[in-house]
């Protein structure tokens, strides 16, 4: 924004697009709230999401669930396999695994 590189994700209301861009952002681009500036949109080079073992494991058995989680943008995918695997136990890994398969057959984005 204004040459001064940042990331976030870009949002959208009414039909139309916005960066949200917190006071540090805007002091370095020398920006105020309001102000129109040039911007470069270049996709995030991010690593494919891998999901943790259990839920590699849930998604096995469960084609229309397994299908519908490759088809989410990695920001859905990394929020379910990010609760699953912040779980401290095997058990609890499993049961979170299991209640996401259960999302995706819903249809549910996300939790």
């Amino acid at each position: 924004m204004n040459g001064t590189e940042f990331e976030g994700s870009l949002g959208s209301s009414g039909g139309e697009f916005f960066f949200p861009v917190n006071k540090k952002l805007r002091e370095a681009a020398g920006v105020e709230p309001g102000d129109e500036v040039a911007v470069a949109v270049e996709p995030a080079d991010l690593e494919p999401v891998r999901p943790p073992a259990e839920l590699a494991d849930a998604l096995r058995g469960e084609p229309d669930a397994a299908a519908f989680f490759d088809g989410l943008s990695g920001f859905y995918q990394r929020q379910y396999t990010g609760w699953i695997a912040g779980a401290k136990s095997a058990d609890t890994r499993s049961s979170r695994a299991a209640e996401v398969v259960a999302l995706l057959k819903q249809g549910r984005k996300q939790r």
